[in-house]
C-alpha cells in the first residue's frame, strides 16, 4: 500500500478557508486532499482556534494540570459539548480531551506524567466472594467512586472494581459481576 503524502501548512490553510467561505463541504475537502473527514475536522479546529500559526508550529502542544481540570469538570457540568470545550480552551484534538476525561473520572491526577488513577489498571485481579464485592461497591460509592484507590485498598483490579454493579432487591442490597465464585 501507497505511504500517504504528507499535507503542507498552505495546503491544509487553503483547504480550511474554503471550507469556512462554505465552497465545499467537509467531505468534500477531505476528497480532494486525500484526508480523512475527521482529519479535516481537526483542521478546522486548529485554524479556528490558532490560525495560520496553528498549523506551523513543530513538536506537541502542552496544557496545564490546571487547565486540564478546568475543562474537564465544565464539560462534566454540562458547559457544552466536546467539541465547544475543546473549542473554548484551545485543545487541539477531542481524542485528547476524551483521554483527560477518563483520567479525570479515574481520579488522576494531571500533574503526574502518567496520569495514574491511583494504581495500574492492568493489575492482576483475584477471587472475591460475593460479600467482599458487595463492601468493595459499597466503600466505593461512598468515596465518589474512586475506583483507583479502592483497587488498591482491596488489592484487586480496577476492572474488578469497576464492573460489579449494585442492586436493590426489597431491602437487601445485592452485587451482580460477570464472575461469581
Amino acid at each position: 500500500m501507497p505511504k500517504k503524502q504528507k499535507i503542507g501548512a498552505e495546503e491544509k490553510v487553503r483547504i480550511v478557508r474554503e471550507y469556512l467561505r462554505q465552497k465545499v463541504s467537509i467531505s468534500e475537502a477531505a476528497r480532494e486532499v486525500g484526508a480523512d473527514f475527521e482529519t479535516v475536522k481537526m483542521w478546522i479546529s486548529i485554524y479556528e482556534n490558532e490560525g495560520v500559526a496553528g498549523f506551523t508550529h513543530r513538536g506537541m502542544k502542552t496544557y496545564t494540570a490546571e487547565m486540564k481540570e478546568d475543562a474537564v469538570k465544565e464539560y462534566l457540568q454540562g458547559g457544552g459539548s466536546i467539541q465547544s470545550i475543546c473549542r473554548k480552551y484551545g485543545i487541539r484534538d477531542t481524542h485528547t480531551f476524551r483521554k483527560w476525561i477518563k483520567v479525570y473520572n479515574a481520579h488522576g491526577n494531571f500533574s503526574r506524567r502518567t496520569h495514574s488513577g491511583g494504581g495500574s489498571y492492568m493489575k492482576q485481579g483475584r477471587d472475591t466472594t460475593k460479600e467482599e464485592r458487595l463492601e468493595i461497591v459499597k466503600d466505593c460509592l461512598a468515596s465518589g467512586k474512586n475506583y483507583g484507590e479502592m483497587a488498591l485498598k482491596y488489592k484487586v483490579s480496577y476492572q474488578q472494581v469497576q464492573q460489579p454493579r449494585l442492586h436493590k432487591t426489597g431491602k437487601e442490597s445485592t452485587v451482580h459481576s460477570r464472575k461469581s465464585p
